[in-house]
């Protein structure tokens, strides 16, 4: 969650007030160009932390002037990068916070007969400049390395922050929390492979985040392995000034699965068999009260990883209890908290619908117009069930 000062705070909390929207436009190196202000008619800007583009954009403004036409090498070009703030009035003057850095996409002017001279601009955050599409592919085959020619093991951040560098981001643009993980074992990746592939599976491996912030910055953090265990960064209920606009509960049982079927073996031969399954006639996910919900390891096929009875019956144990979950999920609407990041932990609590606990924040929508509507989203919390 970004960290705003109190006035910006107590304006957003308290009485209903103008949205003030700015963009800075960036040279290629982040360097302030040009700035936009009273140009903006309306934009939304959606975040969403299933995504590896975290954020994006979509702004449209009065072109009247023609100014804001885009043109080859122009001011408005796709060599610009743009940072985007949302502003509100403090006794101060208008308080701006940051809602990310975004590459140029999608560039528009139109002009019709009743006299509409607009122009929009979109595009996603600085994840573009590695997913591949079509920046941020690796030109050679490129192996990250578990020691380099010293012996000396590699730490998967740093490999991240070398790969992320040739793409054209600089270190001093990496926000890391401390990590003692290595790389395991050789990675190789092809020319064309994108190396957001590459840092998203590095990431992985740490049980680690990755993604940019509302600053441009690249961040590596632990994710939330519990977020009843974690203190949420914003609780919203029905009291006043925690913007809280009410919200739908609802279950998805998606990953709920009552019995495990695991198989061991070669590639071509199952050898080995084993079954994990819930029973029970007091549980309320038991084959006996909602049916068989079945998971096959392995896409059924035999694992040749496993090689004995044991082998086999310790995995489908192992995967019943982490199938034995359904998933709550919270899709809210909320006067804007211009804020949050996706992967935020906030607190939910309102009676009416039986909801009081910790959620991770996965998506939500911001309107950029300057009399905004609520803003909508979804948070979710994994409920273990026996």
């Amino acid at each position: 969650m970004y960290n705003a000062d109190s006035t910006f705070i107590k304006a957003m909390t308290g009485a209903s007030s103008v949205l003030y929207a700015r963009i800075d436009l960036l040279d290629w190196n982040e360097n302030l160009l040009d700035r936009i202000e009273t140009e903006i008619i309306s934009g939304t800007i959606s975040v969403d932390g299933e995504q590896d583009v975290r954020r994006q954009f979509n702004i449209t403004l009065d072109n009247s002037s023609g100014a804001l036409t885009w043109s080859i090498g122009g001011r408005i070009w796709i060599d610009k990068r743009v940072k985007l703030y949302v502003g509100l009035q403090t006794p101060g003057g208008v308080a701006y916070v940051p809602q990310g850095v975004f590459l140029l996409e999608q560039l528009q002017a139109t002009s019709k007969p009743d006299g509409t001279r607009i122009a929009v601009l979109s595009g996603g955050d600085k994840w573009k400049l590695l997913d591949g599409q079509p920046l941020g592919c690796f030109s050679d085959t490129t192996t990250v390395k578990a020691k380099n020619d010293q012996g000396a093991a590699t730490p998967v951040a740093e490999a991240i922050k070398l790969i992320a560098a040739g793409a054209g981001v600089p270190k001093s643009q990496c926000v890391f929390e401390a990590c003692s993980v290595n790389v395991p074992y050789d990675l190789t990746y092809q020319a064309g492979e994108s190396r957001g592939k590459a840092i998203r599976e590095l990431a992985d491996l740490a049980v680690y985040d990755c993604y940019f912030d509302v600053d441009g910055h690249l961040v590596f953090r632990p994710k939330v392995a519990d977020v009843s265990q974690v203190a949420p960064s914003w609780v919203y209920d029905k009291s006043d000034y925690t913007l809280y606009a009410g919200s739908d509960k609802v279950l998805n049982t998606s990953k709920l699965y009552n019995r495990v079927d695991v198989v061991g073996g070669s590639s071509q031969t199952a050898t080995v068999y084993a079954t994990a399954s819930n029973d029970d006639p007091n549980s309320p996910i038991s084959t006996v009260n909602i049916g068989v919900r079945l998971f096959r390891w392995n896409n059924g096929s035999p694992d040749s990883i496993i090689a004995t009875q044991q082998d086999a019956q310790n995995r489908a144990d192992y995967e019943l209890k982490r199938a034995s979950v359904v998933l709550e999920e919270q899709r809210f609407s909320l006067w804007p908290n211009y804020l949050h990041e996706a992967g935020d932990v906030i607190g939910i609590t309102d009676d009416w619908i039986g909801t009081d606990g910790t959620f991770m924040l996965v998506r939500f929508n911001i309107d950029l117009s300057p009399n905004a509507g609520l803003m909508t989203g979804e948070a979710q919390a994994i409920r273990k069930v026996v």
